[in-house]
């Protein structure tokens, strides 16, 4: 859970298939938090993009826009193929108070 590196500075990779996107959170005197996507995304953005947000909250209402699935899409699956396509795979790197050198990482 990201909410345990609060004050610290962290940078993660998320994955959900087509998408890759990184996370960076800097924690210095004042919270920005930077998401990179390399995909256009139509009225978003036209090409690969950084977005800069003063809250969390912002990368999470970016992702739940690009991430949401139509409940009808999901009728007719299997369990399996319903938990595949909407499964995130997130691997935290830790950077440290105020955005260090990476001291460990972890895969989510």
């Amino acid at each position: 859970e990201l909410s345990s590196y609060k004050g610290v500075s962290l940078a993660a990779v998320l994955c959900r298939p087509p998408d890759t996107l990184a996370y960076l959170a800097l924690q210095n005197q004042k919270a920005c938090h930077v998401l990179f996507d390399a995909h256009p995304r139509g009225s978003l953005h036209p090409g690969a993009a950084a977005m800069v947000f003063e809250e969390s909250v912002g990368v999470a209402a970016y992702l739940l826009h690009l991430w949401t699935v139509d409940p009808a899409a999901l009728q007719g699956l299997s369990e399996r193929n319903r938990t595949q396509l909407l499964s995130v795979e997130i691997t935290p790197l830790y950077l440290g108070p105020g955005g260090g050198s990476a001291a460990g990482s972890g895969s989510g």
